[in-house]
């Protein structure tokens, strides 16, 4: 077990070997700073001869041949001592590598892509069965009870109390379970005080044997886009485990993890795990390949930003949305199989004596026939919050036309230079209403109720301010929710 903490600065030496090489090790420290985990070693370990004395020149100069590449991805084993124990570094890249006259003092920096403590794994095509996980604002999401304080009347007895609250387990479809773990830590008492803390970690156990790129596709970016959708805050990963038997759990950082906020200020949600149940969160996981890359997508633009990039973001919207009516509604068509071929031979036919470049051409146009157009796709994705938003697309079929003149306009550049500050409210509402819309509907897939969100949303000042501009932005779509 670790005894410092790998998320946080760190200095440990020890001894370093390739990956089933165990015959050849340096010495060397592992470390992290500001910019990320480092391994400094002081023997090169990458493959192959470096030096070869040169012939017929005296006092034994050597020369190099054959020189590793630095671009030569390695697994390194290692072991730190009592401080960190076995370590695993993948993926470990070369960014800088010194070598003294007459092979003297060697210095070689590697920088791996990401580190678990408590295992010698194989490397990339690693298995794992289990993922303990933390993020930002997961304790505030979660919401568990289970602290009291009693306070005497005289108010000079205080007595801080902590009974741990049972959780549910949710049953996966690929046979893993899910659950939420706690642990609890009691710094040491001084002068000062003490207190109880307890961490609240996401857990999937049981799962089919997955490589980290599995397990980071179908569990750890899903649980990210989730909570942020839910928070509608980013929630990063801050934490993270990994078991291959079930029983020997592994931390696992790299400089792409972000420590926690200090603030725990998490906005206005509109929706809280207590609320939706554990239940929510599984259907989100076994939803995984039907909705792929698009929610993280969704979940960034949902985030409180500091900027906006209006055009790319309704690009990037646009683009979800279309994408996200595909994969919910894979059967939706506008012309049946039937008539589809008729048509195809049809035309077939009647380009069939030009030259080759125009019948791929009419042939390429032939290949989206049935699929349903862009504003019919907006309206059916309209159509699945009408039970808890429907103010969010006002007057459909005019706010459909408006998000596709919108994404024509840019996608096709058929707007004259960008964005100007005659049409800057009308792009931001635009964009708001895609935002707001992909997000309920992302939540509703995961089996939030209609009633539950509905009344979220009232609550959320940012969406009754969207509401509010729209009005003013675009009055032939949206009507003030008073005068309805």
């Amino acid at each position: 077990m670790s005894r410092i903490d790998i998320n946080r600065a760190f200095d440990v030496y020890g001894e370093f070997w390739v990956a089933g090489q165990e015959d050849k090790v340096a010495r060397g420290r592992m470390y992290r700073d500001e910019t990320g985990i480092r391994i400094q070693l002081f023997d090169d370990l990458r493959p192959g001869p470096s030096y070869v004395p040169v012939p017929g020149i005296e006092n034994s100069s050597w020369e190099i041949i054959e020189s590793p590449s630095v671009d030569l991805l390695l697994t390194i084993h290692g072991h730190l001592g009592g401080m960190l124990g076995r370590v695993t570094a993948i993926e470990c890249r070369t960014v800088n590598s010194t070598v003294g006259r007459l092979r003297g003092p060697q210095e070689h920096i590697l920088m791996p892509l990401r580190v678990m403590v408590g295992a010698h794994v194989s490397g990339v095509d690693q298995e794992f069965t289990g993922a303990r996980v933390r993020l930002h604002h997961l304790d505030e999401w979660a919401g568990l009870k289970g602290f009291a304080l009693e306070i005497s009347e005289d108010k000079k007895k205080f007595k801080l109390s902590y009974e741990e609250p049972s959780v549910e387990s949710v049953s996966l479809a690929n046979g893993g379970q899910l659950t939420i773990g706690q642990s609890l830590s009691i710094p040491p008492l001084s002068v000062a005080g003490g207190a109880l803390r307890r961490d609240v970690w996401i857990c999937v156990e049981q799962l089919p044997k997955m490589t980290w790129e599995e397990i980071s596709r179908t569990v750890l970016r899903p649980l990210e886009s989730f909570v942020t959708l839910c928070l509608g805050v980013q929630s990063k990963l801050s934490n993270i485990k990994l078991t291959v038997d079930g029983g020997n759990w592994m931390q696992v950082t790299g400089g792409w993890l972000q420590a926690e906020p200090t603030d725990g200020d998490i906005g206005e949600p509109v929706a809280y795990l207590p609320k939706i149940g554990l239940g929510a969160l599984g259907n989100w996981l076994d939803k995984v390949a039907v909705l792929g890359p698009l929610p993280p997508v969704v979940a960034r633009f949902s985030a409180k930003q500091q900027t906006v990039h209006l055009e790319t973001e309704l690009l990037e919207m646009a683009t979800v949305a279309e994408g996200l009516h595909a994969k919910l509604f894979p059967s939706e068509v506008r012309l049946d199989q039937k008539t589809l071929d008729r048509v195809r031979a049809a035309l077939g036919e009647a380009v069939a004596d030009e030259e080759e470049r125009v019948r791929n051409i009419i042939g390429g146009m032939l290949t989206h026939l049935a699929e349903p157009g862009y504003p019919a796709r907006l309206k059916q994705l309209a159509e699945r919050v009408r039970g808890c938003a429907p103010e969010i697309t006002g007057k459909t079929n005019r706010w459909a036309a408006e998000v596709s003149k919108a994404r024509n306009s840019y996608a096709h550049r058929t707007a004259s230079g960008f964005l100007t500050e005659e049409n800057i409210d009308t792009l931001f509402t635009v964009i708001e209403s895609l935002r707001w819309l992909l997000r309920c509907v992302l939540l509703l897939e995961a089996g939030i109720s209609e009633s539950y969100l509905a009344k979220q949303l009232e609550r959320v000042s940012a969406y009754r301010l969207f509401l509010g501009r729209a009005v003013e932005s675009l009055p032939r779509i949206y009507v003030s929710r008073a005068g309805e």
